[in-house]
C-alpha cells in the first residue's frame, strides 16, 4: 500500500517541478497533540488525552508549475522542542519530514502528504515505582536512547489570512495499515511567509 502511495508522490514531484520552481518559503510555529484518545492522563485510566502541549518549529517550501496553476508541492520539515515525557524521567526529541501535494482554492490550500516521524527517547536508567492497577510495581527505565520511525499520512488545510500570514490544521495517521498500531494525531500552526527567497530579485530588493 505505502509503496504505491510513495510511487504516486514521486511521479507527482517529477511532473510538477517545472519552470517556476520554488516560489515561497515559510516558517511556522505549531502544537502537536499526539495519539489522540490513546494515552491515559490520570492513574485511574478514566481520562484519555484530547490536547497535549508539544510545540514545534516547521519550515515549508512551495514548488509550483505553470502547467498546473492550481496545484503545488510542499516539502515540509519540523522539529519539536525537547521535552520530558509524561514521566519526568523520560526525555523526548522528535522530528518529521513530509512531502505534500496541495490543491489551491481561493485562500485555501488542501493538502495530502506522506513522510516520516522520528522520535528519540532517552533516560538515565534505574527504576520507577508505578501503579499497575492492583498495587505498585517497580519498572526499569532504559539506560540507552532508542529511536522510533513511523511512516505517516497527512491530511491538512491551510488558510492564507494575509500575504504574510497563514494558519494550518493537519490530521496525521500513523501505521494506517496496522489495526493494532494505528493512531491519529493533529496539529495546529501559524506561519510567516518570506516569499521567493530563492530568486535573485528577492535579495536585490533588500
Amino acid at each position: 500500500m505505502y509503496q504505491i502511495f510513495a510511487l504516486i508522490f514521486a511521479i507527482s514531484w517529477t511532473n510538477l517541478y517545472a519552470a517556476e520552481g520554488f516560489t515561497d518559503f515559510s516558517l511556522g510555529l505549531g502544537n502537536l497533540t499526539q495519539f489522540v484518545q490513546d494515552i491515559q492522563t490520570k492513574d485511574d485510566g478514566e481520562d484519555l488525552n484530547t490536547w497535549d502541549t508539544n510545540l514545534y518549529l516547521e519550515v515549508n517550501f512551495k514548488i509550483v508549475s505553470d502547467k498546473f496553476p492550481n496545484w503545488a508541492l510542499y516539502p515540509q520539515f519540523g522539529i519539536l522542542f525537547p521535552q520530558h515525557g509524561r514521566d519526568e524521567n523520560i526525555r523526548k526529541n522528535a522530528a518529521f519530514g513530509i512531502g505534500n501535494l496541495a490543491y489551491h482554492y481561493k485562500k485555501f490550500s488542501f493538502r495530502l502528504g506522506t513522510g516520516f516521524f522520528f522520535t528519540r527517547i532517552s533516560s538515565k536508567g534505574g527504576t520507577i515505582r508505578l501503579n499497575n492497577g492492583n498495587g505498585y510495581d517497580d519498572f526499569h527505565l532504559p539506560e540507552e536512547a532508542s529511536v522510533a520511525r513511523n511512516l505517516i499520512t497527512v491530511l491538512g488545510v491551510q488558510y492564507q489570512m494575509h500575504r504574510l500570514w497563514s494558519a494550518k490544521a493537519e490530521l496525521i495517521g500513523y501505521n494506517l495499515e496496522d489495526s493494532d498500531d494505528r493512531a491519529v494525531s493533529y496539529t495546529l500552526s501559524a506561519h510567516y511567509h518570506f516569499g521567493d527567497i530563492f530568486h535573485s530579485n528577492f535579495w536585490s530588493q533588500k
